[in-house]
């Protein structure tokens, strides 16, 4: 995967995890407590997935088993993110849409999601905690451009 998918991919599952994962700026320990099922104070790959499965369900609004740009911009409206920069919920799908059909599948976001936690993974011992979730979003704002906006679809 290229350095542009990976940090689209950074910012695809960042849009569909946990809304409790990113609410405000909180720091990464804050963040992991919304997917941190076990309360070890890091996130195992299944935590990271189990929790943005779940955000995906809630951003799936018709239950059809994909999610739009719609789907992703009513959501983010939902959070008061309506005027917010950076990649469009279309650039963002279009970046993991395996079939090119416009819409982000389960299975789609399943494999961005192990994608960015790989990529946040950096010690490689299995476990996100909270200063490599803190990196990875950085990471992540820092090629959305302008920088000026946080975590969009939280």
């Amino acid at each position: 995967m290229n350095h542009a998918r990976c940090i689209i991919a950074l910012a695809l599952a960042a849009a569909l995890a946990p809304a409790s994962a990113f609410a405000g700026n909180k720091s990464g320990g804050d963040k992991l407590a919304g997917m941190d099922t076990n309360m070890d104070g890091k996130l195992s790959a299944d935590e990271h997935a189990n929790g943005a499965r779940s955000k995906f369900e809630k951003l799936d609004a018709d239950a059809d088993g994909r999610v739009t740009a719609a789907e992703m911009d009513a959501h983010k409206a939902s959070k008061g993110h309506a005027g917010a920069h950076g990649k469009s919920a279309s650039q963002k799908i279009a970046a993991l849409d395996g079939d090119g059909d416009g819409a982000l599948t389960a299975q789609e976001h399943a494999t961005g999601s192990q994608d960015m936690f790989a990529r946040m993974d950096t010690d490689t011992d299995g476990f996100v905690s909270a200063a490599e979730m803190d990196a990875g979003h950085t990471a992540m704002l820092d090629e959305q451009e302008p920088r000026s906006t946080a975590q969009e679809y939280e």
